[in-house]
């Protein structure tokens, strides 16, 4: 049995792909059986709200079209993003994410979820532990003992950590006893270096021939105007990165513009999609029209910065009642950066082997017919 959802998480990978090999007579009889147990109730109700929320993703989105491109599962998965990763949301998520426990938790009885969700086996016990942890996060202003954290608040002692090789360098030296005056030599030919690096790569990156991948990729990221030479910076950016983290593939999962956000905001990017909600928040995010240099976005990001302060709300489904409770309002430093090492720890070759391939990239696609097979 597991607690993490994490773990759970990469078994139903590994699971589905076990599936996908067998034949149609052992796929008929094919079973799976997970044990979720911990000791605190909030890591519980927080695997249950997710595995809820994706079994309600999977009945409104057939297709990964329908799920990017319709606002019911684009909502869902945005709450899925945030609750699960990050410290802070926008209102809206916080809204929708209350709708679900509501519908699905606080306002509803242990006989109307085991028929609704019969694959989710839920002791008495354990029901009523969950339902108390997520009656805090539906009112966490009276839950809470001392004050309900504000998003500023939660915010202050995260430090998302954000070191590369050259910092694990520096810190080893320190750690040997190298003096300041050493260390600032070493790091000046070390930043020297690396300077020299990045324009040879970015020299390199010019006769370089674009892959669909490649473009699909920068193109999320910089969004759909991105020209011909902000992809190829993109791609140099993302080469110099995996040379400074030693990142596996995974790095590929990791688009610059989500580790520079969370890096100066220390929240979770907000997506791009087709929910009205989203559209409203992003209006107060504004980026140049055909990208940014990362001097550029770094400016758009401050700006934005004091709506997240003044706006977002804290994400309780990160903080245990009870737990902080025992702290007495005390908050430890945590250096859990999500956008880096969600990829890292769990994106490695074997896991992204389980998954199924990525659609047919949509920017390769002509006609209406092969558009339509895209997502299909």
């Amino acid at each position: 049995g597991v607690g993490d959802g994490r773990h759970a998480f990469v078994t139903l990978l590994d699971a589905n792909n076990q599936y996908q090999s067998l034949s149609e007579a052992k796929q008929d009889t094919f079973r799976l059986h997970m044990t979720l147990n911990d000791i605190s109730a909030q890591l519980l109700a927080k695997d249950a709200l997710v595995l809820v929320l994706a079994h309600e993703l999977g009945g409104a989105a057939d297709s990964v079209k329908t799920a990017l491109t319709t606002a019911d599962p684009f909502n869902i998965g945005l709450v899925i993003y945030y609750a699960t990763l990050g410290y802070a949301m926008p209102p809206f998520v916080y809204r929708k994410m209350v709708e679900h426990i509501k519908r699905w938790f606080t306002d509803n009885t242990l006989e109307n979820f085991r028929h609704t969700f019969p694959w989710l086996v839920v002791s008495e016990d354990t029901w009523e532990g969950i339902v108390r942890i997520m009656h805090s996060w539906v009112d966490p202003e009276t839950q809470y003992s001392p004050n309900f954290p504000s998003t500023i608040e939660i915010l202050s002692p995260y430090r998302p950590a954000v070191g590369n090789r050259g910092d694990n360098v520096m810190a080893g030296l320190s750690s040997m006893g190298a003096g300041s005056e050493l260390m600032g030599d070493m790091k000046a030919k070390f930043d020297s270096a690396m300077e020299k690096k990045r324009a040879d790569i970015v020299e390199l990156s010019r006769s370089t021939t674009l892959t669909p991948e490649i473009i699909s990729a920068a193109k999320r990221a910089l969004g759909e105007e991105a020209t011909d030479e902000q992809m190829r910076k993109f791609l140099a950016d993302m080469v110099m990165d995996q040379m400074m983290e030693g990142g596996p593939s995974a790095s590929l999962y990791v688009s610059p513009m989500d580790k520079l956000f969370i890096e100066q905001t220390k929240c979770l990017i907000p997506q791009f999609g087709p929910s009205d909600e989203m559209k409203e928040e992003l209006s107060f995010f504004v980026l140049g029209e055909n990208g940014s240099s990362k001097k550029e976005a770094i400016k758009a990001i401050n700006k934005y910065k004091s709506h997240i302060r003044e706006k977002w709300v804290t994400n309780p489904v990160q903080l245990d009642p009870f737990y902080w409770s025992f702290l007495n309002g005390n908050k430890a430093v945590d250096e859990f950066n999500p956008v880096q090492e969600f990829p890292q720890g769990f994106m490695t070759p074997e896991v992204i082997s389980f998954m199924s391939e990525p659609p047919p990239d949509i920017l390769q696609a002509k006609t209406d017919e092969e558009k339509e097979k895209v997502f299909n």
